[in-house]
């Protein structure tokens, strides 16, 4: 389990910068992006830990150990986890309040151009 928490961890300490590895992937994901432009990737890492170690892992395990399912239990898993991910995920996007973050993302903005005027002076 501490190999793949390694991993796992690489990816999402990675910087904005564009990368050329694994990590592209969990770039192009919508759901993810739109709980990160809300400051609110804290919601998408105990998610993601929490599907992969306590469900998706288990269930690979038991598919391909115990039901020796080989790499159709490896891939089922695989599905089930990530479409438990995109559910959990849809359900915290649509749970929002949208205006409340729009207002929070404004007044960091705003705050934010504040200090950038402060440092041109």
């Amino acid at each position: 389990f501490f190999f793949f928490f390694f991993f796992q961890a690489e990816d999402g300490i990675r910087d904005v910068e564009r990368s050329r590895g694994l990590g592209d992937v969990y770039k192009r994901q919508v759901l993810t992006r739109i709980l990160v432009a809300q400051a609110r990737q804290i919601y998408a890492t105990v998610t993601n830990l929490i599907v992969y170690y306590l469900f998706l892992l288990p269930l690979g395990c038991l598919f391909v150990i115990y039901l020796h399912w080989d790499i159709y239990g490896l891939w089922l898993a695989a599905i089930l986890g990530f479409s438990a991910i995109t559910v959990i995920f849809l359900v915290i996007i649509y749970l929002q309040d949208w205006n409340a973050i729009a207002e929070e993302i404004y007044m960091r903005n705003k705050l934010e151009g504040l200090k950038a005027d402060r440092e041109l002076v």
